[in-house]
Order: structure tokens, then sequence, then C-alpha cells
């Protein structure tokens, strides 16, 4: 089995069990597994970023791709079999096969054709749902999948701001969220007891139960941030 497939098969491992019971144990495995294999986690970081838009020059990416190359290189014969056993079942297509061909590849033609590709990939600038994308190395990323989905629902403007909070610490995230959220439900009691209409006293009751519910998350701080200044 290759490196890239391997990759692949652990990539498609942790998105499947995400949101379900088997997601834990699997986390498990991935931090003992990849995370505290030096060995595997150098690989497994030059196979992602090697996939990314990078916005290199051509000389820079042809440079990055060759001391990638190395990097993998001097693993590429290790038998990992311990990872090999945990993604055995899993059943998914090559997504580095590029990268795999660089590494293993003795066709010179079809070696110089990855190359050419994968320099291509890099030089290419990252948009701003590429800038969110993070490593699933720092396991954050496993759920990227998700993450996209949901982002690409936000405006420019919105995606900005995630942005921005990605380099936040959760805790400060969490301090402002619940801030906000108590504000906002203030204000929206104030508002509440201003208005004679009965229905847009129900419609307020049920925001406020709305707001007293939700729980912090970038997202949510985006959308409560909103919220808040609206009113």
């Amino acid at each position: 089995m290759t490196l890239g497939n391997l990759i692949s098969k652990i990539n498609k491992r942790l998105v499947e069990s995400y949101g379900k019971n088997s997601f834990k144990s699997n986390m498990k495995n991935f931090s003992k597994l990849v995370i505290e294999d030096k060995s595997f986690s150098k690989i497994y970081n030059v196979y992602s970023d090697l996939s990314k838009n990078m916005g290199f020059s051509k000389e820079d990416s042809l440079e990055y791709i060759n001391e990638g190359v190395r990097i993998v290189s001097q693993y590429k014969n290790n038998k990992f079999i311990k990872i090999m056993d945990w993604v055995q079942d899993v059943v998914t297509e090559n997504e580095y096969s590029d990268i795999d061909m660089l590494v293993y590849g003795s066709d010179l033609s079809k070696v110089v054709t990855s190359k050419k590709k994968i320099s291509e990939n890099l030089q290419r600038k990252q948009s701003v749902l590429e800038t969110v994308k993070l490593p699933l190395s720092t396991i954050i990323g496993i759920a990227n999948k998700q993450i996209e989905s949901v982002i690409e629902t936000l405006s420019e403007s919105e995606k900005q701001e995630f942005v921005e909070l990605v380099s936040k610490p959760e805790e400060s995230i969490k301090e402002e969220f619940e801030s906000l959220k108590e504000k906002t439900i203030e204000k929206l009691s104030e508002v509440k007891n201003t208005v004679e209409d009965l229905s847009v006293k129900n419609k307020i009751s049920e925001t406020i139960e709305k707001v007293s519910k939700e729980n912090s998350g970038k997202i949510e701080l985006i959308k409560m941030r909103q919220l808040y200044n609206s009113l």
C-alpha cells in the first residue's frame, strides 16, 4: 500500500465517523498512531501541504515539491503496520496519486506530468475558504468537509470574520460569545417590554429561548455579533 493510499484511508475513516459513536475511538487512534508517530506525522503533513493552494511562484513550488519528496523518501519503506490494521477495511480512491507518483514512480514521463500538476496547484492562490481549512495534523481539520458546507453559506465579510476567529484561542471565543449572549438576551427582553403586539412578543420570546440554548463556536459567535448589532 502506498503512503497516499494509506493517508486517503485515514481521511475517509475520520470524516465518515464524524458525529458517530466511533468518532471518539478513531480520534484516539489518530492521535496515537499518526500524530504521536514522528515519522508518519512528517509524511502526513508533507502530503497535506503538497495538496494545497499556496500562491507560490513556479520556482518556489518546485523547490517545495523537491524538499517534500526528499522528506517522505526517508520513510517510504517503513512499515506502518498498526495504521494499516486500523484502516484496512476502508475502501476509497487514492487522493494523492500524483504525490505517490513522485515518491514511487519510475516512469519518467508520468513523474514529470504529476510534478507539473502539483506545481500548478501550489501556484494557485488560496481562496477565503481555503484559508480556513486547518491541517488534519492539528485534529481540527478532521471536520473540514462539514466546516466547508457551513462556510459556503457565509457572505464574503462573514468568511473574512471567520478567518480572523480561527487564530483566536477557544477560551477567548467562548468568553466573547457568552458575554454577547447575555447582552443580546437583555436587549431582546427590553425590546419585548416595549411592544404591545402579542404576536411580536411571542416571536421575541422564541428568539430569546433560541439564543439561550446556543453554544459557543466560531460560526455561532459571528451570528451572535450580527444579532446583537442589529438590535
